[in-house]
């Protein structure tokens, strides 16, 4: 048994695509190796330090406890992979693959990677991942993502299955939305044409028309002619006038002769 502490960050590195994140320790200045795909450097957790392709709690090195029990110096966000009898790990997410066309001088050699994509070329091999991170809620990925603008790689298994029942759930949504949204249009048709023959209809009622002789009414009214019959006079009929009032019986008086001047 080691005397120190083998877990994490205690590990083997990370295989980079690109210098290493700010919260990481980049083992080397120069890459290891690269390819038309990128530049690929070696990264460790902070807090640690590179030896012999390790990432250990000092400078004395970890590699062969490491080996007794093989995982990375992240097991929450890298997978571990292992090539040509040694280990190397890549992000959650990634494949591992290894080019064997690498020249190193006049011999011919091959280095490990990580991508977000299917490698093209006779060169390139697809790794199997021997152990992969388990991601906790509340953790955080330490390194940033792989330099590439090649899409991701697609999951297998249980994950191509889940994106077929999306699709088809997505697909009924689809239909669905679209027969109850033709439905709904139907039926706003429908209150649009009845609304305006009931509207007409209303006009239809109200427009009578005018009685002879009723010019100048009011549509749909009536106005009722009374008729007067008989004579018209200004005064009431009375059998006797009078100028001055007085008794019937009264004697009359007349007036006095004028006497001559």
């Amino acid at each position: 048994m080691s005397d120190f502490d083998t877990s994490p960050p205690v590990g083997f590195y990370l295989r980079h695509n690109g210098t290493c994140a700010d919260n990481q320790i980049q083992c080397s200045s120069e890459p290891q190796w690269s390819d038309s795909y990128g530049e690929w450097f070696n990264c460790c957790p902070e807090g640690t330090f590179c030896v012999d392709n390790t990432c250990c709690p000092s400078t004395s090195g970890c590699k062969e406890a490491i080996e007794s029990d093989p995982h990375c110096a992240n097991n929450q966000t890298w997978d571990l992979y292992s090539q040509g009898g040694g280990y190397f790990c890549c992000e959650h997410g990634t494949i591992g693959y290894v080019n064997s066309g690498l020249m190193v001088g006049n011999s011919k050699a091959s280095g490990v990677a990580c991508a977000e994509h299917w490698m093209q070329g006779d060169n390139y091999d697809v790794l199997t991942a021997e152990a992969k991170g388990t991601p906790t809620p509340s953790s955080t990925p330490s390194a940033s993502a792989s330099a590439s603008s090649s899409p991701t790689a697609t999951e297998t298994g249980s994950t191509d299955s889940g994106s077929d029942s999306s699709k088809r759930t997505a697909i009924i949504g689809g239909v669905v939305g679209g027969v109850v949204g033709g439905l709904a249009g139907i039926a706003l048709i429908i209150a649009l044409v009845w609304m305006l023959k009931r509207r007409r209809r209303k006009q239809a009622q109200g427009a009578t028309a005018l009685p002879d002789g009723a010019e100048g009414s009011v549509p749909g009214t009536t106005v009722p002619a009374n008729e007067y019959k008989g004579a018209f006079g200004e005064l009431p009929d009375t059998h006797v006038r009078s100028e001055l009032s007085g008794s019937p019986n009264g004697m009359a008086h007349e007036l006095p002769a004028e006497t001559s001047r």
